[in-house]
């Protein structure tokens, strides 16, 4: 297997900017054996229900410098500042450093040809853009449940104004009186929940039974940076949010009629 020749060992691994710290800073350090040419630019993200990774151009930031050359055993300071005013849901970028290819002459580019592919450096960092140093508490919310070939599916939504970082979802399937009939459990390896944002996570089931008789379930959730699980109640095929609509839309109409 072709392996890059480039090794960058990168720190912080994560880059949070808000309203008192405008200007982040990382450190690359050229840990190889060869000098690495390398340029510096950023792209806001989302993603979508099915978690698919959405990314955007963006000229948000300004980069100094934005193109970097770092000596083997070399380490270079890589200075970012947000070029914008600070929203009040957090904003998430993917920071990129990519290798530049060697310019060099056609005999020299053929003997390359000759040992084979050698793959340029590509590094990925986050990049967030938050409305407060401190966030709050990170809060999870089971929207919807719903039977697929595999067991469930459980819409979790971020209602708060910071990304969470989802580690496991356990579901338990219950009938007429209480009792369990099914549970399953995921654990993402990362799932990141923007502010405002759902995602449908698949929690596995072997033999799930008849949907008949599950009135109801129990969803666990447990996040980053949060010690105890977040329960939560949620009847079974239905959507929360849309149940409690027409009790809101009521509840305004009688208001404005006072």
């Amino acid at each position: 297997m072709t392996q890059a020749k480039a090794l960058i060992s990168v720190w912080p691994i994560k880059v949070f900017l808000y309203p008192d710290r405008k200007t982040g800073e990382v450190n690359l350090t050229n840990k190889g054996e060869y000098e690495v040419n390398a340029q510096v630019y950023a792209k806001s993200w989302d993603v979508d229900e099915n978690g698919k990774f959405i990314e955007t151009d963006t000229g948000d930031f300004v980069f100094y410098p934005r193109l970097l050359t770092i000596k083997p055993g070399e380490e270079k300071k890589l200075r970012i500042a947000y070029d914008g005013d600070f929203p009040p849901l957090e904003k998430s970028y993917r920071l990129y450093v990519y290798e530049l290819p060697e310019i060099e002459k056609p005999e020299k580019q053929a003997e390359k040809v000759a040992l084979g592919f050698i793959p340029l450096l590509r590094l990925s960092l986050p990049l967030f853009v938050s409305p407060s140093k401190t966030p709050p508490a990170p809060q999870a919310l089971a929207e919807e449940i719903e039977k697929t070939d595999k067991g469930v599916k459980v819409a979790v939504k971020n209602p708060g104004n910071h990304h969470i970082t989802l580690q496991r979802v356990f579901v338990r399937l219950t009938g007429q009186n209480g009792n369990s009939i099914a549970e399953g459990e995921a654990k993402p390896h990362i799932l990141r929940i923007l502010p405002q944002r759902r995602v449908w996570v698949d929690i596995p089931i072997e033999n799930l039974p008849d949907t008949t008789k599950i009135l109801n379930s129990e969803v666990r959730f447990s996040l980053e940076g949060l010690k105890e699980e977040i329960k939560q109640s949620v009847p079974f095929g239905q959507n929360q949010a849309a149940e409690n609509a027409p009790a809101k839309e009521q509840q305004q109409g009688g208001e404005t009629h006072q």
